[in-house]
């Protein structure tokens, strides 16, 4: 007899809406960092240029280093490679389930 996920509601085929929910232990965390670099947000805009090639956010490098100590990732290309495919590390980044804004290991090196 097979069950069928779409009849049970059970399990869900893709996931993504309920994200925030399955990360539950984590939302203090998140909480945290937003209000740290929300303190620190206007100290960073001061620091970019108006014109130019807009630049990635330094609070999604900063939460990315953050998981990068938090899970002991060996190395910026690895922790970008986790990025791009671990729901955890994407929710608490603040990308979306799209494609991934950190797509450059450079830009983690450099900073």
């Amino acid at each position: 007899m097979e069950i069928s996920v779409f009849k049970t509601g059970c399990l869900a085929m893709f996931p993504w809406s309920s994200v925030s929910l399955r990360i539950i232990r984590w939302r203090a965390v998140r909480k945290l960092t937003d209000t740290v670099l929300g303190t620190l947000s206007p100290e960073f805009d001061v620091l970019y240029a108006d014109s130019g090639r807009p630049s990635i956010a330094p609070e999604y490098i900063l939460r990315a280093l953050l998981l990068q100590v938090f899970y002991s990732v060996r190395s910026e290309r690895l922790l970008v490679e986790q990025i791009d495919y671990n729901f955890l590390f994407r929710w608490f980044v603040g990308l979306g389930m799209g494609r991934c804004d950190v797509e450059s290991c450079g830009v983690l090196e450099e900073s």
